[in-house]
C-alpha cells in the first residue's frame, strides 16, 4: 500500500467529513439572486470515482485550493 499523497483533504467539520483529492477548484462566486458565495470542485473519492460538488462555505475555499495545489 503507498502512503496518502498530501493532495489528499478531509474536512474539519465531522458532520459531513468527505475524504478525497480535490481537482477543479473554481474561483469563489456569487450567486445573482441571493448574493450566495460558492465556489465548485471535483472530489475524487475512488480511483475511478469522482464527484461534482457545490460548496457554499465560502470560508472553505483557501483549504480547497491548498489541497488541489498540494501534489
Amino acid at each position: 500500500m503507498t502512503s496518502p499523497s498530501p493532495n489528499k483533504f478531509k474536512s474539519d467539520d465531522k458532520s459531513d467529513s468527505v475524504c478525497g483529492y480535490v481537482h477543479n477548484v473554481s474561483p469563489l462566486k456569487t450567486a445573482v439572486k441571493t448574493c450566495n458565495k460558492y465556489f465548485n470542485a471535483v472530489l475524487q473519492v475512488d480511483r475511478d470515482e469522482f464527484h461534482n460538488v457545490v460548496v457554499f462555505a465560502a470560508e472553505k475555499h483557501t483549504a480547497f485550493v491548498q489541497a488541489n495545489k498540494t501534489k
